[in-house]
């Protein structure tokens, strides 16, 4: 009993409450129509401030189209998707709209099909006849119900919304969608539309004067009637009148572009922001580039910002560009915060920081569209820096992570994949697993990984993770050689060198090892040196009175490393010719063949360092093989003589 009274108790204080915030949108609505902004701006606030679901639309309305306030398309998207998170059907019908081509969210066709249902079951006209269109031309992978979609369309039409009235005088006009053509019917809604006198009304009526479902086809009707929309506050209007200069359906060719910015612009300043992309690609072309990116930046359109700022970066302020990421980051746009944790970690445009660019890949990794955004690349870099300590402490585990999420990514997971194998490979994060490993770097290299590639090949010569395989080895190094990879170039070399799953052809080993030198890997700068230095020591042996024996100089003639992922991001993965090592000299010299009675390691002179691909250094795999000493020749163990 005492339970009920409570429940009573509280009913009677919120609806209140409700009606309070009720009260206060009407009173807002009251004072837009009168066109009473910034009263009307701070009264839908005060109730968005109590939680009201349709305030908060109507403060993203005033936010879109600068009613009482800067108009600001990103602070505008940030109060429709609270007011649809809350369930009201016209921010959800906004929502949708941003969703399908990309505005401030990344586009979707998934989530605007979603929000566009939603909002058509709340009863909003917009969405329904949106809605409808999806079930009349099986949109977005709508299976088409010409059933369903009359009825929402005759629901919206029962609203007098003027969209669903010149649809369906178009579908009955033309026989669209299966419907069958039924004048009489189309004639219907022509009439119904021509009665509206409203701003939306001439717009949708000017479609028809378009296409010709008015009675007649008449452009000039047309344009007259997009102008008188247009002037009644509709943008949608001067967009049509903008984009149909640009594509010389009217006017004069000398006058296409001037009057198609005139028209985007006025179209943009009434709201409807797909003009100021239109707008902002054509000062593009124009070599306005400023303008470019301005235009695309307050139309919300984050790709387009990202397009301007690559092919038109160098003609445009590093200061402007920044400013804008920033902006577009801070209001929530998954691209923009991409893009600008790219910036700080490279230091384009801003101080170099990994810091904030870990914050910024972090923000985007957790943000609301990273479903919408699956690139692998955002959680790879993550990983990345994890692992290496930059912008956060080193954590392997949480590396594993992110590298997983990566590989597990529509767009781009080839990096995490291939990171992830590392991991797997050394048992960084994770226990180690060769085979998982090796899964994992296969995955990467069908991503066409060539890194990833080129390791492929080296662990099906060494059979790491793997059972060995000369031919999948020589297979998947050609073919990451074939696409002008530097390190595949490299494993191919060895496969001629040693023969490894093709003929051994010491010719195209020095080709591909010159190939890949000439791409500045280090290793193969080192061994084709090492090679050149053989061969001229070879044809001396050849031309002495007594020649050495072609089998014995043929073992480290041909010798060759190869080189891949170590510890963190090399693994030490060393292949040698096959045969045993025997000492080798001239007849009767007492000197060791190989070293000349230096005693010193060829492939390091003795050092027992040389160069790995990223010019750090580390133990020869040519002298420290079991057995031998670091810097003494492996074959007489620094002594220099013929026998050891």
């Amino acid at each position: 009993m005492r339970k009920t009274i409570f429940v009573l108790l509280s009913l009677l204080l919120i609806v209140p409450t409700a009606r309070a915030q009720g009260s206060l949108v009407q009173q807002g609505k009251k004072q837009l129509k009168n066109e009473q902004f910034e009263t009307a701006f701070s009264t839908f606030k005060k109730a968005a401030a109590q939680g009201n679901a349709e305030a908060m639309y109507y403060v993203g309305l005033c936010h879109e189209n600068g009613y009482g306030t800067s108009q600001d398309i990103y602070e505008a998207m940030e109060w429709y998707l609270k007011s649809a998170d809350k369930g009201n059907g016209e921010a959800c019908y906004r929502v949708s709209k941003a969703y399908e081509i990309g505005t401030v969210v990344y586009p979707d066709e998934g989530k605007a099909l979603a929000y566009m249902r939603r909002s058509a079951q709340k009863g909003c006209a917009a969405g329904e006849e949106a809605y409808a269109c999806y079930l009349a031309y099986g949109n977005a992978g709508v299976t088409a119900n010409k059933a369903e979609a009359l009825r929402y369309f005759q629901r919206a039409a029962a609203k007098g919304f003027e969209d669903a009235y010149c649809d369906l005088a178009q579908i009955y006009f033309h026989g669209l969608c299966g419907f069958p053509v039924d004048k009489v019917k189309s004639g219907q809604y022509l009439t119904k539309l021509k009665a509206c006198k409203t701003a939306r009304g001439y717009n949708q009526l000017a479609y028809m004067y378009k296409d010709g479902s008015a009675g007649t086809v008449s452009l000039k009707e047309a344009c007259d009637l997009f102008v008188k929309s247009g002037d009644m506050g509709f943008g949608k209007s001067y967009y049509e009148m903008g984009d149909m200069y640009y594509m010389g359906e009217i006017g004069e060719s000398y006058e296409s572009e001037r009057m198609a910015l005139y028209y985007l612009t006025k179209s943009f300043e009434k709201g409807f922001n797909m003009a100021g992309r239109r707008a902002s690609f054509i000062c593009g072309q124009k070599g306005r580039y400023s303008e470019c990116l301005s235009l695309a930046f307050k139309s919300g359109d984050v790709i387009g910002v990202d397009n301007a700022i690559k092919q038109y970066g160098n003609y445009l302020s590093k200061n402007d560009v920044f400013d804008k990421v920033s902006i577009m980051a801070a209001k929530g746009a998954i691209y923009a915060q991409w893009m600008l944790a790219n910036m700080y970690y490279d230091g384009d445009g801003v101080a170099k920081s990994y810091n904030d660019a870990y914050h910024w890949y972090c923000k985007a990794a957790t943000n609301r569209d990273a479903d919408v955004f699956p690139y692998g690349d955002t959680y790879n870099r993550l990983g990345a820096m994890c692992f290496d300590a930059q912008g956060t402490a080193r954590d392997y585990t949480e590396a594993v992570k992110w590298f997983k999420k990566g590989a597990n990514c529509k767009y781009n997971p080839g990096w995490a994949m291939y990171n992830l194998a590392n991991c797997y490979f050394n048992g960084n994060g994770v226990v180690a697993n060769d085979a998982t490993g090796f899964s994992w770097m296969l995955k990467s290299a069908k991503a066409n990984n060539t890194s990833a590639i080129a390791m492929v090949s080296v662990c099906y010569i060494i059979g790491k993770g793997t059972q060995k395989n000369s031919a999948e080895a020589y297979r998947w190094a050609k073919a990451g050689s074939d696409k002008g990879d530097k390190e595949c170039q490299y494993v191919l070399a060895t496969c001629y060198n040693n023969g490894i799953g093709t003929q051994q052809n010491i010719s195209l080993c020095r080709e591909y090892l010159t190939k890949s030198a000439n791409q500045g890997y280090v290793a193969a700068q080192r061994d084709l040196n090492q090679l050149n230095s053989r061969q001229t020591t070879y044809n001396a042996y050849n031309n002495a009175p007594t020649p050495v024996g072609y089998n014995e100089m043929k073992q480290w003639y041909d010798q060759m490393l190869i080189q891949s992922q170590a510890a963190a991001d090399r693994a030490a993965f060393m292949v040698s010719p096959s045969g045993t090592s025997s000492s080798v000299s001239p007849s009767g010299s007492g000197q060791c063949g190989v070293c000349k009675g230096s005693g010193k390691c060829i492939g390091c002179n003795g050092s027992g360092f040389t160069k790995d691909p990223y010019g750090r250094d580390c133990p020869c795999g040519a002298c420290t093989k079991s057995g031998n000493v670091p810097g003494k020749c492996n074959v007489c163990h620094g002594t220099g003589a013929k026998t050891y």
